[in-house]
């Protein structure tokens, strides 16, 4: 239970440590929001596609009745894990672009940062539609679709990629 622990420790304050290195760091008005909102975020989002990830590794291609189990369990995470990338990215997205209301957003997206942040906001849809489609073939109990699930972890790559060259992208809102 010790290494669980100290392993879960670290991964939290990787997370904390990562938020202050990004733009959430440039936020003088509401920096502790700002940090709070990315490290959650990377959190939920390890938590969801690490977990896809390791249990498609541990379980792929097997049947019966563990891997019933171990999808269910996932399952059950990921329905907590996807609701909150989904918040904790929106506070975060509201912070970096500085808008006070959604009409504000639409100018955004002439912009490259707003171009990058509404494809990444497309591509967590599709996972979240996949997941949700998942979940509901669990609660049924009928077996997981592997290839649904490699769409998924397809997905997921796709948003890190775009994640990747959004971090490197000035926000509009922190323009002179």
């Amino acid at each position: 239970m010790a290494p669980l622990v100290i392993t879960g420790l670290g991964v939290v304050a990787t997370a904390a440590a990562m938020s202050g290195l990004g733009h959430a760091a440039a936020d003088v008005e509401w920096p502790r929001l700002s940090r709070t909102a990315d490290s959650v975020h990377a959190l939920a989002a390890a938590t969801w596609i690490g977990g896809l990830a390791l249990t498609t590794w541990r379980w792929r291609g097997a049947s019966g009745h563990k891997p019933a189990a171990a999808w269910a369990a996932f399952s059950r995470v990921a329905t907590v894990a996807a609701p909150v990338v989904l918040l904790s990215g929106v506070i975060s997205s509201w912070r970096r672009l500085g808008v006070s209301d959604a009409t504000a957003l639409v100018p955004m997206l002439g912009m490259p940062y707003g171009q990058l942040l509404a494809a990444k906001w497309a591509l967590v849809l599709v996972m979240l539609a996949i997941g949700f489609r998942q979940r509901q073939r669990i609660a049924a109990a009928k077996n997981t679709e592997l290839r649904a699930i490699g769409t998924e972890l397809l997905f997921a790559l796709l948003v890190f990629g775009v994640t990747a060259v959004l971090t490197g992208t000035e926000p509009p809102a922190q323009r002179p």
